[in-house]
């Protein structure tokens, strides 16, 4: 039997086989968002620190009970991520068609798919794939709302005796220490199932959105879905996206992928959420965010991020696009035919001219070529995206949004008298916000700024929701009070990114010319370097604000 440093599982993003201490560790870099506890961490050096007994780096103190838990919650995550492969025997979902949708496809090669060992196909595509016999056979051709009120399903959610944001607001009331928080409204957790692996993060976080619309106000409600009064489905949710293209809603998105969503496996981002959700008259808002790179981190020089974690402090900035993926000109998977292959390479050094994408590496069937060489991607710094962090604040504070500037900070002051009185956590009643990045989204459901002694900014976490995440385990991991920080808290630190954009939703339903205006996608706010923020302006100055 294999011991448990021996034991290995399945990357659910990738596939990647890895040995089980690894596995999470891996799957949080997958998206630029590692939290992983052996990562160096910098800390200012007159701040009082313990070495911590797992893996030896120097915590401050007021940090040393999460990177504490961080550690003991790994061995968890990494068994559920083993139990997740298990019951995904057909995981194969690849991220091939969002990267041809996005980047195209410059002429694609007719492949020899390893499930059916027959040629003029790939794997993916298979007919006898299993879940993409059953997600055609949803496809509708008739897309007017009735049709596809006849047909649509609810979507499937694991149901939590009470709401997670309740949960949540107990937990956080239940740490220690001086603390402030700002929690959505309520909102349901959907998580992907084991056909929807690697692919449907948007429409999971969709879904998130429609759980609170649907019970923010019963006219919204009447006019989601045909007043079906529940979450659809993926399958169904395609033929709402189709349905809001064929009514002229995001023209140049609709032609980007092709028009054509149902029975596909493509991703859908922000525009694809506002588009869905404005044919009802919903007025979803999107903002793009272009975080500073920081081109290095050292103790002195510079002025500290107002949203650092007060470890380190910034000497220099730059608005460079280092989220580039590296190209690899002429180089196509023998496994999907991505052609070109974006990002990671990975070359057989056994079987001769042997190529795989990123997402083709984690097969089961991929390790007869190997080993492999892995060539690129390009490493991504630290960014710093105190904007984003100041608008995320003010919107769960006091709905102060919209005006295309930064506004008031959130670095926080200490707990006000009013905060004192109510408690350290606020529900504000407010939506939830779609976070958009390259390769990924997820859900925020509030905000947390933990203050600290000595005169130290304030820690700032957002509160996530991710697809990804299993609900059951959450729901236990809250109810239990042990675990739960490593599920949902992402500090500031953790956005790695330089592009996000977060969706919104304003309340009521618009009607009219304000309806007509919405079938434009366009960004309501742009934050980001000067040189940056003018030229976005400039390339939206002549469509009608979104």
């Amino acid at each position: 039997m294999a011991t448990p440093e021996q034991a290995t599982g399945q990357c659910p993003i990738c596939q990647l086989e890895l040995p089980i201490p690894e596995l999470e560790p891996h799957a949080q870099t997958r998206f630029g968002l590692s939290q992983n506890p052996d990562d160096p961490i910098l800390i200012d050096d007159d701040a009082p620190s313990v070495s911590c007994l797992h893996c030896g780096a120097d915590i401050p103190l007021d940090q040393y009970a999460s990177h504490e838990a961080a550690h003991s919650l790994q061995a968890d995550e990494a068994a559920a991520a083993k139990l997740q492969r298990q019951q995904n025997d057909a995981a194969e979902r690849r991220h091939f068609e969002a990267l041809q949708s996005t980047y195209g496809m410059a002429g694609k090669d007719e492949g020899r798919c390893h499930r059916c060992n027959e040629e003029g196909h790939w794997a993916r595509e298979c007919p006898r794939n299993p879940y993409n016999a059953e997600h055609k056979a949803r496809v509708l051709e008739d897309l007017t709302h009735a049709a596809i009120c006849a047909a649509q399903r609810p979507g499937e959610f694991y149901e939590m005796r009470t709401d997670i944001i309740l949960l949540l607001k107990q937990a956080l009331a239940a740490q220690q220490g001086s603390l402030q928080a700002i929690l959505s409204g309520c909102v349901t957790h959907f998580q992907g199932s084991p056909g929807e692996v690697g692919w449907s993060c948007g429409y999971k976080n969709i879904q998130m959105q429609i759980s609170h619309l649907l019970k923010q106000d019963q006219a919204v409600a009447k006019a989601l879905f045909g007043n079906c009064g529940y979450v659809p489905d993926v399958a169904s949710l395609q033929a709402w996206l189709e349905c809001a293209w064929t009514a002229g809603f995001d023209p140049m998105g609709a032609e980007q992928l092709g028009r054509k969503v149902q029975g596909t496996m493509k991703w859908v981002g922000t525009t694809e959420a506002a588009a869905l959700l404005r044919q009802f008259g919903i007025r979803a808002r999107i903002v793009d965010f272009k975080g500073m790179a920081i081109r290095k981190v050292q103790k002195t020089g510079g002025s500290s991020s107002p949203h650092s974690s007060g470890q380190a402090r910034n000497t220099a900035f730059s608005g460079g696009d280092s989220s580039t993926r590296q190209v690899h000109q002429g180089v196509a998977c023998d496994n999907c035919g991505l052609k070109p292959i974006r990002g990671s390479r990975f070359h057989s050094l056994a079987r001769h001219n042997y190529d795989l994408c990123e997402g083709c590496r984690g097969l089961d069937d991929a390790e007869a070529s190997g080993p492999y060489e892995q060539i690129g991607p390009i490493i991504k710094g630290p960014v710093d995206h105190s904007a984003m962090v100041d608008w995320v604040w003010r919107y769960f504070s006091d709905g102060s949004v919209g005006s295309g500037s930064s506004g008031g900070s959130s670095q926080g002051q200490p707990p006000s008298l009013m905060s004192k009185l109510t408690g350290p956590v606020q529900l504000s009643g407010k939506g939830p916000l779609y976070l958009q990045h390259e390769g990924h989204s997820r859900t925020i459901i509030g905000i947390e700024k933990v203050f600290r002694a000595n005169g130290q900014l304030p820690a700032v976490a957002f509160l996530i929701l991710d697809p990804s995440t299993r609900t059951g385990p959450l729901d236990r991991a809250l109810r239990e009070r042990k675990g739960w920080q490593r599920m949902l808290k992402r500090g500031v630190d953790t956005l790695k990114m330089e592009d996000y954009q977060i969706l919104y939703c304003e309340e009521g339903l618009a009607t009219g010319p304000e309806l007509e205006g919405l079938m434009v996608m366009s960004s309501a706010e742009h934050f980001g370097p000067p040189d940056w923020t003018a030229k976005r302006h400039e390339e939206l100055g002549k469509a009608k604000p979104g």
